[in-house]
């Protein structure tokens, strides 16, 4: 479960406690927008590391055509963005659902179509 703690970001699993980012960072929810299943959920930086490794394996074996790249969607931290966090991790269909729906308003999306730096996306 992600939670708030001196106004930084923790995943915590029973006993096991995990800083994702700090307070001033982002956080985001990678996933496969032909499927809508939930990829990675964590700090953005991290997130999007990932999703560039991830494409840069895909292209090196040749493949990536065969596989949706991953879009993500990012959000300032705070008490909507945590709680948007661990109902993802409830429901793993649940961020492309409100995509669609328009309803995740201050939140950045990142995808091919979108992918600009100024955009916050990298």
């Amino acid at each position: 479960m992600y939670q708030m703690k001196f106004g930084d970001v923790w995943l915590i699993n029973g006993t096991d406690e995990r800083h994702v980012c700090d307070g001033s960072q982002e956080v985001a929810i990678a996933y496969d927008p032909e499927t809508g299943t939930t990829l990675k959920t964590g700090a953005a930086d991290a997130i999007r590391t990932w999703r560039d490794k991830h494409l840069a394996k895909l292209d090196a074996r040749g493949v990536r055509e065969m596989f949706a790249d991953p879009v993500i969607v990012a959000m300032p931290v705070g008490p909507e963005a945590i709680d948007l966090l661990n109902r993802v991790r409830d429901n793993c269909l649940l961020v492309q659902a409100m995509i669609e729906r328009g309803e995740l308003p201050g939140a950045t999306i990142c995808d091919n179509r979108s992918a600009l730096p100024s955009q916050g996306c990298m």
